[in-house]
């Protein structure tokens, strides 16, 4: 015979309850859950900060070259080069920038 739930109408089923040792189970469960969650956490904010300080350590670079991209262009469209500008006819004409440094005697120039 089922017991019938506290202050509930018959027939109701099964005690719902579940017991202590089950009880501590699910604690120890959630708590384990938490370690886990902080050790992710902590995992994910030293990548972060670990890409936040590559990304500062590139950035002069980052910004030399926009600059230098930049004066291509501007001098290109005084001078009019066909490769930049279109004579308004025809849609703009498309190109390749190229950007090498120094490779070290390597053979591949460096191209980006």
């Amino acid at each position: 015979m089922d017991k019938a739930h506290p202050g509930g109408a018959e027939g109701q089923g099964a005690w719902p309850w579940p017991g202590t040792r089950e009880i501590r189970g699910r604690i120890e469960s959630v708590q384990d859950t938490r370690k886990i969650t902080n050790a992710m956490y902590l995992i994910a904010s030293t990548k972060m900060r670990k890409a936040r300080k590559e990304l500062d350590r590139t950035r002069p670079y980052f910004e030399a070259m926009r600059g230098e991209i930049k004066r291509v262009f501007r001098t290109a469209k005084r001078r009019g080069e066909p490769l930049f500008l279109s004579d308004g006819r025809h849609q703009p004409l498309g190109g390749d920038l190229r950007v090498s440094g120094d490779d070290g005697g390597q053979g591949n120039g460096g191209c980006i």
